[in-house]
C-alpha cells in the first residue's frame, strides 16, 4: 500500500512539474528549463540519498549502464518538455499511460512474460483513450 501511495504522490508532483514547465516554456528556452530542473533535481536526489546511506553508494558499478539510462532519460525529458511546451498538460495526460503498453511489450520481447487477458483489455482501453484525445485535438 505504501508503494501505491508513493506512486500517487509521484504522479501528482510530475503533473505539477509539467504544468509549471508548460507555462515556463512559453517564455524560456527549453534547454534552460532542462538544465535548471536537472540541477535542482540532482541536489534533491543527493540530499535524499545522503540521508538514506553514505554518498559513496552513489558511485557507479557499471558506468556504461548508467550512461545508457542517463542518455535515455535525458532524451525522454527533452522530448517531454517539448511536448508540454506545445500542448496543454491535460491533453497529454492520457498518453502517460502508454508507458504501460510499452512495459508489457518489453516484458513480452525481453522476458517472454505473456500478459493476462485483463492486461490486454486494459491496454485496449488505454489506446482507445489516447486515440480519442488525438482525434479530438485534430478536430479542434
Amino acid at each position: 500500500m505504501t508503494g501505491i501511495l508513493l506512486r500517487l504522490l509521484s504522479v501528482a508532483l510530475l503533473t505539477a512539474m509539467s504544468s509549471v514547465v508548460h507555462h515556463l516554456a512559453q517564455t524560456l528556452p527549453v534547454g534552460q528549463i532542462m538544465v535548471w530542473r536537472s540541477f535542482v533535481a540532482a541536489l534533491v536526489i543527493f540530499i535524499f540519498a545522503g540521508l538514506r546511506a553514505p554518498l559513496s553508494n552513489l558511485l557507479p558499478n557499471s558506468l556504461r549502464a548508467h550512461a545508457i539510462r542517463g542518455g535515455l532519460g535525458g532524451a525522454a525529458h527533452l522530448i517531454s518538455v517539448e511536448a508540454v511546451k506545445r500542448s496543454k498538460v491535460s491533453t497529454l495526460a492520457p498518453f502517460d499511460y502508454i508507458g504501460l503498453v510499452f512495459a508489457i511489450g518489453i516484458d513480452v520481447m525481453i522476458f517472454k512474460a505473456v500478459p493476462s487477458g485483463l492486461a490486454l483489455i486494459g491496454m485496449g482501453l488505454i489506446l482507445s483513450a489516447g486515440l480519442s484525445v488525438l482525434a479530438t485535438e485534430k478536430r479542434a
